[in-house]
């Protein structure tokens, strides 16, 4: 909703203020509305996932992953290099991209560990038992 109002006096600002107050709370309660849809647990994990994404330190892709176990977040990870390397996005290059290797082919060369890897190696074990992993790019 957009309105264009000019102010001419502060009586003005009185006599408008209760016309004001009206408008407003209609509003907020449309916008009460909106916020009261959540989402599923599914969409939030997957949303949450995909926020995880955003630390990937790999140059080509980035992949997050959560570990959800009775609706309790136990592990998170993303794509990139293993703890104590140098990863791509420090270094400035990746091996696959300067030889121009097309997706899919040569993973040999690539030092990144899965999201999904990083997740499980970061989680406590006897909490990932029956857990359920979201993974999003």
């Amino acid at each position: 909703m957009k309105a264009e109002v000019s102010f001419f006096s502060a009586l003005s600002l009185i006599f408008l203020k209760p016309k004001f107050d009206i408008i407003i709370n209609s509003s907020m309660k449309d916008n009460k509305k909106d916020k009261l849809k959540r989402p599923d647990l599914d969409e939030y994990f997957l949303e949450i996932a995909k926020v995880v994404s955003s630390r990937s330190t790999c140059l080509r892709r980035r992949y997050g992953a959560v570990i959800v176990k009775d609706n309790v977040i136990v592990s998170t990870g993303y794509n990139g290099a293993p703890r104590g390397s140098i990863n791509c996005i420090d270094r400035g290059s990746c091996k696959r991209r300067d030889l121009n290797i097309p997706s899919g082919e040569r993973y040999e060369l690539c030092e990144a560990v899965h999201a999904e890897q990083n997740a499980i190696i970061n989680g406590p074990p006897e909490r990932m038992k029956d857990a359920t992993i979201y993974s999003r790019f």
